[in-house]
């Protein structure tokens, strides 16, 4: 019911409540950035051959 009240899925509710359940209740903590747990990786660009 939330979800759709909101216009975001039940998915994105699950997940919010997750994260305020995970800060103690701290709402900016909840919507702030969460820190990724692993370090990015540059993306592998691979060259086009030229056609034929």
């Amino acid at each position: 019911m939330t979800a759709k009240r909101t216009g975001v899925s039940q998915n994105t509710v699950r997940s919010i409540a997750k994260r305020f359940d995970e800060t103690d209740g701290d709402v900016l903590a909840t919507i702030d950035h969460k820190p990724r747990e692993t370090p990015l990786v540059a993306p592998i660009v691979r060259a086009r051959s030229k056609p034929a």
